[in-house]
């Protein structure tokens, strides 16, 4: 079923993002792999021009990037806040998790003010995913162009680097990228539909496999898909090239 809809997108209205509530105001999407926040403000008072609320509005954006960016899940149950606790990576990922920049200015008639800021999670997450890269390998992918993971219906929750295995517990992928991919390369994105226009990642033949259970933070594919991974594309290049796409349920 989910081969079949991967073409049918033309006439579609906009999908939307994999947006994970986090608190007031703030998302994670798992789409982008961005940390997203608002902050709002009203006139009030004597001095109510625009640069004060624009200011008011403004302050509580680094709070509120810091809170969300420590939930974000990085493999299996490590989140953010679990690396943070070591006082080395601490310190690192509080230096980049201060690169946040402001994405969005939104002014209404009434006077408010939103201003809407992001943060790139790949960003943050670099050093730590500098440690998990692997050298290249030779192994080519031959059809295929990219991988679709179908997690729906398992409660699965959307992961940095996801863990997959088979059946018998054998490690098929672990959200790995290569040492030779570009600085920007991410394991994977995640979408409600394979519609969805950043699902083209995994390019015009992508390989489907569907996850039929998720226990521990490891993702258990079905007997076919997992034998279909071995045969094919377990260990090829695209895996670490950021061709991988999940789908989740809303």
């Amino acid at each position: 079923m989910l081969a079949s809809l991967w073409f049918a997108v033309a006439l579609a209205a906009p999908l939307d993002d994999v947006r994970e509530a986090v608190g007031g105001d703030a998302w994670i999407n798992w789409t982008t792999l961005e940390v997203e926040v608002r902050g709002a403000a009203l006139p009030s008072g004597v001095d109510s021009s625009r640069k004060v609320v624009e200011t008011t509005a403004r302050r509580p954006l680094g709070g509120k990037i810091e809170r969300a960016a420590e939930e974000v899940r990085v493999q299996g149950t490590l989140t953010v806040a679990d690396l943070s606790e070591d006082p080395e990576d601490g310190a690192v990922l509080a230096k980049r998790i201060a690169r946040w920049a402001e994405s969005e200015a939104r002014y209404y008639a009434s006077g408010r003010v939103e201003i809407v800021a992001a943060l790139s999670i790949t960003d943050v997450l670099k050093p730590w995913s500098l440690h998990q890269t692997k050298p290249s390998p030779t192994k080519e992918e031959g059809a295929y162009t990219g991988w679709v993971i179908d997690a729906r219906g398992t409660g699965a929750l959307p992961v940095f680097a996801p863990e997959v295995v088979a059946p018998d517990g054998e490690s098929l992928y672990e959200g790995m990228v290569w040492s030779d991919a570009p600085p920007e390369t991410t394991a994977v994105i995640y979408v409600w539909d394979a519609a969805h226009p950043a699902a083209a990642r995994a390019g015009e033949h992508p390989m489907f496999s569907r996850v039929i259970s998720v226990q521990g933070g490891e993702w258990t594919l079905d007997e076919a898909s997992a034998a279909a991974v071995r045969a094919s594309i377990q260990n090829a290049r695209l895996l670490g090239m950021g061709r991988v796409v999940v789908v989740i349920d809303p």
